[in-house]
């Protein structure tokens, strides 16, 4: 028992240095300037790149990507393969009539046609 208290305890302590030091809560033990603001770890602001999805240029036929995709010459691509395509998943499921999880190159094709429809 004397020991569970003394983990116990020992738990707490910690849990207080963390918080703490999360607070911005000096070594003194200080209030962190009320002028400034609380250093955050995440960046001032978003990069772009996180908030808009890359889409494939428009320029890009569906071959030239299927070819980028295929990269091993096996003739198809799968769902793995297209994972970096946001929102392809929806054009590949309605291809996909088997289930799959493969498209040959005239599928890729059509599910290309399907997916860059909405972004013209």
């Amino acid at each position: 028992m004397k020991e569970a208290n003394s983990r116990w305890y020992r738990n707490l302590a910690l849990t207080a240095v963390l918080l703490t030091a999360l607070n911005g809560h000096g070594a003194d033990g200080g209030a962190p300037d009320a002028g400034k603001a609380a250093a955050s770890p995440l960046p001032p602001t978003t990069p772009p790149e996180i908030i808009k999805p890359a889409l494939p240029s428009d320029l890009k036929s569906a071959d030239a990507v299927f070819d980028e995709l295929d990269v091993g010459r096996r003739g198809y691509v799968t769902r793995h393969d297209t994972k970096d395509l946001l929102g392809f998943g929806e054009a590949f499921r309605s291809v996909d009539s088997r289930r799959s999880g493969k498209l040959t190159r005239a599928q890729f094709r059509r599910a290309w046609a399907i997916y860059k429809a909405p972004n013209q």
